[in-house]
């Protein structure tokens, strides 16, 4: 929602080229992902005795994710506006209670992933030959998605 408030709109429309330069480092961030899990020894956060990586950490990567992802730019270029009205009062305290609704939805679905994810973890600690199958299989999705969008930026050039 910042980025799009911030303008990222119109810097794709002056420099198109910006968008396929965020898809190849969106590419480049989730195959960097996909390898890092291909390549480690055990299920990251499973063993029983693991310790934790710092919330800090954890929180610096999801930004960074959602901020390489192009497809959300691109989905809240296309619908947010539609949603503000020239007639209905000030587009800034418009767009801030649409900010407000979307958080407010985010918080309760990925919350509750969050909430299912750490049950699972719980689940696949006791069970470290699934958790590793687990983290590897999704290593090899990451990797996937990486060269179809490697590939279509790289198309796109």
């Amino acid at each position: 929602m910042l980025m799009t408030t911030l303008g990222v709109g119109v810097l794709l429309q002056l420099l198109p080229g910006a968008f396929n330069a965020l898809l190849l480092a969106g590419a480049l961030y989730l195959g960097w992902i996909g390898i890092g899990l291909l390549r480690s020894a055990a299920a990251p956060g499973l063993a029983p005795d693991a310790s934790t990586r710092p919330q800090g950490a954890a929180f610096r990567q999801g930004v960074l994710t959602a901020l390489l992802n192009p497809k959300a730019y691109l989905f809240m270029l296309a619908v947010f506006p539609q949603f503000l009205r020239a007639g209905a009062g000030a587009l800034a305290a418009q767009a801030a209670l649409l900010w407000l609704i979307i958080a407010a939805n985010q918080l309760c679905v990925y919350g509750g992933v969050v909430l299912l994810a750490d049950r699972a973890r719980g689940w696949l600690r006791d069970r470290s030959a699934t958790g590793l199958a687990a983290v590897r299989g999704v290593g090899l999705l990451l990797i996937a998605a990486a060269l179809l969008t490697g590939l279509e930026g790289w198309r796109r050039l």
